[in-house]
């Protein structure tokens, strides 16, 4: 949040109070004063429901600087086949943070029961119910560690397998995403950059950047997408970007328009 005055001046030294309304999480703090340009900011971490939280920003004894912010939580999606497990990454191995939710969801015509063969010390177990066609099981990793799952109605040689390798809050980075205009003119509408799939996404312009704060110190697939026909994107797209812990990456992505 930023607090300025009425001719658009930040205002150091103001004691902000920030506050979940609505929804489950944690703040890194509840308070927090405004520095030289008048920025005040805390670390929102989701918890494992999903829906909207709604957070406020407010100074006490006056509504001048009250802000609402909204954050949607969703889940890491696993789609259920007959013979597999695809994870929005593919392969067979699904990478959190310890905390996220991962949500099955059954696309098979074949009804399919998740249970945990594997899990570290202290881990929950994987244990849906019977999942018919279109219904969801969520579960969250309470700690790091690898979870391995198979179906246990197909009970065969084949019965397809996953695998779920969480890492620690304390394992994760943040990840900047640049788009930058290199040739020509920047398109009118908004670009959408995608994580992993999907898994995280941000709509904004050319000329602007996303940050993604809490991501796992791994490499994950980056996608520039819904690019306006008249522009070409230099470089990879998808690319690899490998997060490092307790670090920021910035990746940038060039725009060439007619």
């Amino acid at each position: 949040m930023v607090a300025v005055d009425r001719r658009g001046f930040a205002v150091p030294g103001i004691l902000v109070r920030w506050e979940i309304r609505r929804g489950v999480g944690t703040l890194s703090a509840t308070s927090d004063t405004t520095g030289v340009a008048g920025v005040s900011e805390v670390l929102l971490t989701a918890g494992s429901v999903l829906g909207p939280i709604e957070v406020d920003a407010y100074v006490e004894g006056t509504d001048q600087y009250e802000v609402e912010f909204d954050l949607l939580v969703t889940a890491h999606q696993v789609q259920i086949l007959s013979d597999r497990f695809i994870p929005p990454l593919g392969g067979d191995t699904l990478f959190v943070v310890a905390g996220d939710t991962v949500e099955w969801l059954n696309r098979d015509v074949q009804s399919h029961l998740l249970r945990s063969v594997q899990e570290p010390a202290g881990g929950v177990v994987i244990r849906s119910d019977t999942l018919r066609n279109s219904e969801r099981y969520r579960f969250v990793p309470n700690l790091p560690g690898t979870w391995v799952y198979e179906d246990q109605i197909n009970s065969g040689v084949t019965a397809p397998r996953g695998v779920i390798r969480a890492t620690g809050r304390q394992d994760v980075g943040a990840l900047n995403v640049e788009v930058v205009v290199a040739a020509g003119n920047p398109p009118v509408r908004n670009v959408l950059v995608t994580v992993d799939g999907g898994v995280f996404a941000s709509s904004i312009l050319a000329g602007e950047s996303v940050l993604f704060p809490a991501i796992s110190a791994i490499p994950h697939v980056v996608r520039l997408r819904e690019v306006p026909l008249n522009c070409v994107i230099a470089g990879e797209n998808p690319r690899s970007v490998t997060v490092v812990a307790e670090d920021t990456v910035t990746t940038r992505f060039e725009l060439g328009c007619d």
